[in-house]
């Protein structure tokens, strides 16, 4: 019975993630949709970074499809210097292009027309938390300062990275989160994208679970217990209490936003090898705007995959022909015995004449 409590880097993600695990999150949502909620402090969070997450988005197909098209161009056109690429390659890169063009456009109707917010308001109508007031607020500012100058968690890693109220806003979440539940003995999952230390207890790297002060501090006012998941960990844990399946494929890439690493299809970029030109179509799909988080694009695997076998084709044919001995032509061969018959003639001749010299000089 336990409530679950997400933030607002949890809810932006549904942006980030491509068509299919985005559908096998608000399966999820919706499975436990009466026990979800959200402090006002996120929520308030996940309005205001919204467009910029869409726009970010935006850019990356932008940047993926320029960028893939300069390396098309730059390494693939000239069949001069590619004879073996087919019209197969071509056509898998165009479908590509397409597809990124469509991502694309997806992304900015989101704008005007988002069904991803309609689907998020539906599930928590009714399940955001209060604001503060006036007076509310200046009296958790004055307690947030105190705390962070004791380093007392959440909140404080965010005081020299933030301007003004808004270095508060884990601790508002926070607190927020001690109302909302304070002397009702439930329990709390926080589910949460944040990875800092003043969320976390993080010992060797290895991530223990919420920090003890959290803890304590939440059984002390709430009764219940608290915990906290990363979101492909909550992914994992409701598909199997749910007894629902979920796709692997959508808590691996949820696991690659989470993590902040480098999403891209999974694509042999070491062409360059039997090419001799620097080709790295990995880099080019996974290589995203945001230099902290990498997000993935949303494009189906069939161009990729016929892409892949193109290359594969190429690869091989390339190390066919290093393999190969180099044979020589009949009239090679025929022109290198004359050659070899010709150079033992003059020897001899040149022998004669030296002989003849010498006898000559005596």
């Amino acid at each position: 019975d336990a409530v679950i409590v997400f933030d607002a880097n949890m809810l932006l993600n549904l942006y980030r993630v491509s068509t299919p695990t985005r559908e096998s999150l608000f399966k999820i949502l919706e499975l436990y949709k009466e026990r979800v909620w959200i402090p006002y402090q996120f929520a308030s969070e996940f309005h205001e970074n919204r467009p910029k997450v869409i726009a970010d988005q935006v850019k990356n197909f932008s940047k993926v499809h320029k960028d893939l098209k300069k390396t098309y161009n730059d390494s693939f056109k000239s069949s001069k210097n590619h004879p073996f690429i087919s019209e197969v390659m071509e056509k898998s890169f165009n479908e590509l292009l397409q597809e990124l063009d469509a991502g694309k456009q997806g992304q900015e109707e989101l704008i005007k027309n988002d069904d991803i917010l309609q689907k998020i308001t539906k599930i928590f109508d009714g399940k955001v938390g209060d604001s503060f007031s006036g007076e509310e607020l200046n009296d958790y500012v004055e307690k947030g300062k105190e705390r962070f100058e004791k380093r007392t968690p959440p909140g404080f890693k965010d005081q020299d990275k933030k301007d003004g109220d808004r270095k508060f806003g884990d601790y508002f979440g926070w607190a927020q989160i001690l109302n909302q539940m304070k002397g009702s003995g439930k329990s709390t999952i926080f589910v949460t994208d944040d990875a800092k230390t003043d969320w976390w207890n993080i010992v060797e790297q290895f991530t223990i679970g919420p920090r003890p002060e959290l803890i304590s501090e939440y059984e002390s006012k709430c009764g219940g217990s608290f915990y906290m998941y990363k979101l492909n960990q909550f992914m994992t844990y409701a598909g199997q209490y749910s007894g629902e399946e979920v796709d692997p494929k959508a808590i691996e890439e949820v696991s690659e936003v989470v993590s902040e690493s480098v999403y891209a299809p999974d694509i042999d970029y070491d062409i360059e090898k039997y090419l001799g030109k620097s080709f790295d179509l990995k880099k080019v799909l996974g290589e995203l705007v945001n230099p902290v988080k990498m997000e993935p694009i949303d494009v189906s695997s069939d161009a990729i995959k016929a892409i892949q076998e193109e290359i594969e084709k190429i690869k091989m044919n390339a190390i066919r022909k290093k393999a190969s001995p180099k044979k020589a032509s009949p009239d090679k061969i025929k022109n290198s015995g004359e050659d070899k018959k010709m150079k033992s003639e003059k020897k001899e001749t040149e022998k004669k004449e030296t002989g003849s010299q010498t006898k000559g000089g005596e």
